[in-house]
Parts: structure tokens; sequence; C-alpha cells
């Protein structure tokens, strides 16, 4: 990875000061990312386009010598295959140059064949992945600027970025959770779109998969409809092809620990593994005192430390019911964090739930997400909030407001959301609205069916005509997020103590402030931090340090972002100390 101020020496381009770009057109876009995203240096948006072979180019007012480029793909754990070419005329174009992301992130230096330009183009042939090429950024310096300078105060915090664990047992991380003692707890994904079965896949059983109402019905369904199905691995080897092979590859928790205390986390221990047909992917993690709190749906798990050793050693199901459907892949039950009042919160995606607590209530909404709590010893579980799409993580403000990053629909010209969540909320999707085109009624008639969701604006901000039943949304972002947390106050430097942190899976850590205004909220990002590899899951450790897991590839990885020395809060090393001691010795 090159950092895009480093790009100029990298590369070795000859000065093109006075050059600028004149224009800038593309094969095609998709609405709300359109090609002139890819040129304003910003990684948190993006052109897109369907297609191998799409192309995108720019016209520099003037011929500049160019010897290479500097390009930024979304989605970076994927393998992009493309290639970049240059001409002086816009007719006659050179050789171009084969090349691959090979799953790196950030704005990555690619050399092409020194000579004279005015017209410079990409054209991507897709990923291992899809045919969609993403890009959110091309860069060329001396013509196109750096990245904005941070915002905040006039003395700004220098960031370093190591790699604190590697192992490839970690490999594939979606979420992480630090204990007092600083050991780590992290989610590994494996049984993503594999045997955690993904509907985009199987669009042929929409219809069926919106009729199912508890996880018993889709276990049920499972068992019965995936006998002898071709497309199902045989994946334990009995030559029988069926639900049970989806219950070979296993999630798990697994715990990292600097033991020799060099600043690397080397001791690996297995907390728990998830593996039966209806386990979703294991996407939350909260350690608590000496207890850890696991989302592996559908159950909502409480490990507890039974004999002091520091490895939580008994496992409670909590709750139970959790993603009713198949639904899409990713969509899962997360967020798992403490809020003020000292209960545990977390967060469901669309995929539904039918719960019953062990007080006798029952909380039933198939088709939506929400966010539900309990108590900390696992009782009193409760629904907190419903409507969530897919809001991935969950984070308090000093004041106890709640705020989440929701991801958007898919449609067209739609946007992800910042959600401020209340006790009783409702943010308005439903699951079935995802699949409006794929209704009967539609192929019959050649009407398409009515989707409250675009047609009514229920993603966009507060105006006179929104729908007065649903919070609407603070305010309008993208891409989609994956890891969010807070500054507990102490943690990094005064300038980031109120600051919120946000992944999109690249390398980098976005950062955003909600600001009050009147009753409801403002957010806005400042500049981002740069470092990790495909960022998922935040945790803020008790050094005051920020913790990143990291999803894609063979080699796993846990980065910490820190300032340097200078910049540090003051209270971190009494915060730290006091968080070590041992709350029942020390209690009045």
């Amino acid at each position: 990875m090159f950092p895009v101020a480093l790009l100029a020496v990298g590369l070795g381009l000859a000065s093109a000061s006075a050059a600028v770009i004149k224009s800038i057109t593309s094969a095609g876009e998709q609405a709300g990312n359109e090609a002139i995203k890819a040129f304003d240096q910003d990684a948190g948006t993006r052109w897109a386009m369907q297609g191998r072979g799409t192309w995108i180019q720019c016209e520099f007012d003037q011929e500049v010598e160019l010897s290479g480029v500097g390009i930024g793909f979304q989605s970076a754990e994927r393998n992009y295959s493309f290639e970049v070419t240059t001409s002086t005329d816009g007719k006659n174009w050179n050789t171009p140059t084969k090349l691959q992301s090979g799953g790196r992130s950030g704005v990555v230096a690619y050399k092409i064949p020194k000579g004279k330009a005015r017209r410079l183009r990409l054209t991507v042939f897709g990923s291992n992945e899809n045919d969609w090429a993403n890009v959110h950024t091309i860069h060329i310096p001396g013509i196109t600027p750096g990245p904005p300078p941070g915002q905040g105060s006039d003395k700004k915090p220098e960031f370093v970025v190591t790699e604190w664990a590697t192992d490839p047992s970690i490999a594939n991380s979606v979420a992480i959770s630090l204990d007092d003692q600083g050991r780590a707890y992290v989610t590994v994904a494996r049984r993503r779109k594999q045997s955690s079965l993904d509907i985009r896949n199987h669009q042929d059983l929409v219809k069926k998969d919106l009729s199912l109402t508890t996880v018993e019905e889709r276990r049920a369904w499972y068992r019965e409809y995936l006998t002898g199905k071709k497309w199902v691995p045989d994946r334990n080897g009995d030559n029988i092809r069926n639900w049970r092979d989806l219950t070979v590859q296993k999630d798990s928790v697994m715990q990292v620990t600097d033991k020799d205390g060099d600043g690397q986390g080397e001791a690996i221990r297995i907390l728990g593994e998830y593996h039966t047909e209806v386990t979703g992917i294991v996407a939350g993690v909260l350690a608590v005192d000496s207890d850890v709190f696991v989302a592996a749906e559908p159950d909502f798990l409480r490990y507890h430390d039974t004999n002091g050793d520091g490895f939580p050693d008994a496992r409670e199901v909590v709750a139970t019911g959790f993603q009713v459907h198949m639904g899409q892949g990713g969509h899962n039950m997360s967020g798992v964090t403490l809020g003020p009042d000292g209960r545990v919160y977390w967060s469901l995606g669309d995929k539904g739930h039918h719960v019953r607590t062990t007080e006798g209530r029952t909380y039933h909404r198939p088709n939506s997400g929400g966010i539900f709590r309990c108590e900390l010893n696992g009782s009193q579980v409760e629904r907190y909030s419903s409507g969530e799409r897919n809001a991935q993580e969950l984070a308090f403000d000093a004041h106890g407001n709640l705020f989440s990053m929701d991801n958007d629909g898919d449609y067209p010209g739609e946007k992800e959301r910042a959600l401020y969540i209340t006790e009783g909320s409702e943010h308005g999707w439903r699951l079935n609205w995802q699949w409006l085109r794929k209704q009967d009624f539609t192929r019959i008639s050649g009407i398409a069916a009515y989707n409250p969701w675009m047609d009514e604006r229920l993603f966009l901000p507060d105006r006179d005509d929104h729908a007065a039943y649903l919070t609407p949304t603070i305010g309008n972002f993208g891409p989609g997020p994956c890891g969010f947390t807070a500054n507990p106050g102490t943690a990094l430097s005064p300038d980031l103590s109120d600051c919120f942190f946000m992944t999109n899976q690249q390398g980098q850590v976005r950062v955003f402030r909600f600001l009050e205004k009147g009753a409801y909220f403002e957010f806005k990002e400042q500049a981002a931090i740069k470092g990790g590899r495909s960022n998922t899951g935040l945790a803020v450790g008790p050094d005051g340090a920020l913790y990143s897991a990291c999803y894609g590839g063979s080699r796993g990885s846990i980065f910490r972002f820190d300032v340097t020395e200078e910049h540090q809060h003051p209270a971190r090393r009494d915060t730290q100390r006091i968080l070590a001691l041992d709350a029942e010795k020390i209690a009045p």
C-alpha cells in the first residue's frame, strides 16, 4: 500500500503541475456512483459499473509525461483484473499494461511505460467475485489533488499503525472486542456464503424463503429440500448431498493474548465453534468483566469464567430464534456492545426473528431487523428498536445516545443511513421489499410493484412529507459500513475524544462526529486514518488504542491504530490502570 501523499515519489512521475483534468468519461456508471467520483480523492465514494471490460478515462488539458498511476478498489480483498493505457489523440492507444490488484487495499501505485499522454484509460475486467468495477480512487500525482487535510485542532495527531497479531487461524475475522486485561476476542467467519447459504445465489427460492416465520421452519425445510441437490458440496464425504454438509465448516471465536508483553498477540485459543445447518456467521462479540457475549445466530450466547483462570469456560444460551430466513450473506446478528445503563446491546440484520424469552415474552417480526438488549447476567432480553436493515455495529456517545451506520437496500440512487436509535424507535426497512421485482404480479402484469422504500424515499433525512412512523436517518453516506465504535473519552488523543470510527473493509478507518442539531443530530466526517488491511470490526482496548479485525485472504491479522506518544490523551494510563483492577476486591 502506498499512501496517496507518497505516490509521486513512488511512481517517479515527471512534473505535471500545470496540467488539469479537462474531462472524465466512462462506458457507463451506476446511479449514485458516477465516474467523476473516482477522481475526487475520497475513499468513501466510488465509480461503479457492471460488465467485464467496462472502462473509465480522463483527458488532460495539455500533454503530460506519465509513468504510473495510483488506483484504489473498493472491496479491496477481491482480486481485480484491469489494464491501463494512454493516448495522445484519443484514437491511437498505447499497448495496455495488464495488471491485477492482488487483494491490496488503499491506493496502490502501478507502473506503466513512460511516455507522453493526453488521455489515460482504466479498463476493468471484474474480480474473482463478480463482473463489477468498483474504483474509489484514481490518483495522478501532480494532476489530481492529494487527500484533504485533517480537521480539528491545529496540532494534528500522527498515527502509528501496527500489525498486533497475525495467524491463519484468525483469517476472515469480522468482529473484535478486548477485555480489561487487553485480551482480544475475534469472530472468524468461514461459513459466509458457503455453508451459511445466500439467497442471492438461489433466487428461485425467494418466495419459499420469505414464507418462513421461525428458525425451526427453516431447519425443517433445509433437511427436506437440500437432500440430493447437486449444488450442495459433499463436505462430509459420505456421498450424500444434504443438510449435514452444512455442518462441516465451522465459524469460531478466538482469544488472542500478548502473554510475553512484547506488544504482539501470539497466544491463541478457541473459545467456541458454531456449525449447525442453520448457523449463520459469528459476527458479534463483547468481552465485559470476565464474561464474553457472542452473536452466533440463531443463538445469542454468554460465556463466563468459572475458575478464575482468565478463560471463559461455561457457555449458556441467552436467547435463540434469530435469523428466520436464508436471506443475504452478511445480514447477520452482530454489533454487541455495552450500554451506559449496564446492559448488553446487539443488532440483528433483516433476516427476521422469533424469540421467546425465559421471562415468557415473545418477539416476532419475520421480515425485520432490530436492536436487542439484556442484563449482564443474560436475563430480561427485550427488543429495543426495529426496522434496521443491516446495522452491523452499535456505539454510544458520552451522553448515552445510541448510533449505528446501516447498509442500504442495493437500489440505484439509494445511500446508506446514519441512524439515531432510541427505545421503541422504528427505522422502516422490511426484508420483503428487497424482492418486489420477483413477485408474480410484476411479471404477469408488467407493472412494477409499489416499493415504499424507494417510492416514498424512506431512506432520506427528515423533510415535510416524510413518513411519520419511522425515525429518519441523520444523513446518508457510502459505501457500506462494517465496523463502528466510539471513543469512550480517554482513548487515542484529546483531538479524537468525541469521535466515532467506522470501517468499510478498506485499508483505512473513517472518522465522524455526531453534532447536536436541536432535538436531533447531524454528522460530520473528517480525515480518515490510513492503515490496516480490509478492516472490519473495531474496538478500543484498555490501553487506549483502536484495534481492527481483518477480513479476506488467508493471512489473519489484528491491526492496532494509535497516535504518537506526544499526542496521547493524558488520562490513558490512569484509565488502563483502573480497568485492570479487580472490581470485586476494591468494591466498598
